[in-house]
């Protein structure tokens, strides 16, 4: 696959109330890649406040509620952190992040489905009017490439299942992996 994927890669992921394409977002954590050295560059990080959300149009479903209280303890204390923004400023803040990490369209940016957090976060985006900050040309499923691949995921101890950023960076560290492969 070379010249497919440049070195340099943005993962996605995201913590929800929903998974309505239209859903309420938790959180949102955001990673930039190496593929080669297989580090972490640069990360964004944000816990919504659920009740802008709310206010501005974002789907929460029952069944998605009672999928968190059955989650660990750490997880969920991760969504409550006193340090919030809104919705819109946190997608204002990723888009700022975004212009320096994913200068060119050749970075592709991956989500954890084909329709899920790229779709949710882009239509975040289009509730608030503001430009989604990659072109669909970069839109890349990372559950698709995990599937076909042969490589495991390894999460090391310290990981809280379902926090973005957790999840961001392990998920990243194992593109690189699979990507690493091609290279």
């Amino acid at each position: 696959m070379p010249g497919l994927y440049h070195p340099e890669q943005i993962m996605i992921d995201l913590e929800t109330l929903s998974v309505a394409s239209n859903g309420l977002i938790l959180s949102i954590g955001a990673v930039k890649v190496d593929i080669l050295s297989q580090t972490i560059i640069s990360e964004y990080y944000a816990v919504c406040d659920i009740q802008s959300s709310i206010n501005n149009g974002a789907i929460i479903d029952g069944s998605t509620i009672k999928w968190w209280l059955s989650q660990k303890e750490d997880a969920r204390q991760a969504l409550l952190k006193e340090e919030t923004k809104t919705e819109l400023a946190a997608l204002v803040d990723l888009t700022t992040w975004f212009r320096v990490n994913a200068q060119t369209q050749e970075i592709g940016v991956w989500g954890n489905g084909a329709g899920f957090d790229n779709v949710l976060l882009a239509n975040a985006y289009k509730r608030y009017k503001l430009e989604i900050p990659w072109s669909y040309k970069q839109n890349r499923c990372y559950r698709t490439l995990s599937a076909l691949s042969d490589i495991p995921i390894i999460r090391p101890p310290t990981t809280v299942y379902h926090s973005a950023i957790d999840d961001a960076r392990n998920q990243a560290i194992h593109l690189a992996e699979i990507l690493r492969t091609e290279y």
